[in-house]
């Protein structure tokens, strides 16, 4: 008797190792799916999107300008709201189209003044923010 139970046991151990084995293969099959799409997604993320009309519109004024600036300064220049002007020179700094810096001038009240990174521009946005591009 005592070798039914191994032999019973033994069929549990092999039917749950064949269990697992075909749990493993679902996985695998869904891990190289996500594996497909994670590198579409990324190829996708490469493509650089254009920046919306009103950080184009901050991105010209920070250029005719020519100098770092607070938010105040560009609000001023393109005659809207500090507070907009604040967070589309964040959001701007978060693309890495302007740079945000420390002021370290006593001549300027902003904390913070950006400036604008030619670098990161693709040329067709450097055609419509820097007269000097075209």
């Amino acid at each position: 008797m005592p070798e039914d139970g191994t032999k019973k046991l033994l069929g549990q151990i092999l039917d749950t190792q064949r269990r697992i084995l075909q749990e493993l293969e679902t996985d695998k099959k869904q891990i190289d799916q996500l594996r497909k799409e994670l590198t579409l997604a990324k190829a996708a993320a490469q493509i650089e999107p254009q920046p919306k009309p009103a950080l184009v519109r901050i991105l010209k004024g920070l250029a005719d300008l020519q100098e770092p600036v607070g938010a105040d300064e560009i609000s001023d220049h393109l005659e809207i709201s500090r507070s907009v002007a604040s967070g589309y020179l964040n959001r701007l700094a978060e693309l890495g189209y302007v740079q945000k810096l420390p002021n370290m001038e006593g001549e300027k009240k902003a904390r913070y003044v950006f400036k604008l990174n030619e670098k990161m521009l693709s040329s067709d946005l450097k055609r419509l923010v820097i007269p000097e591009a075209n």
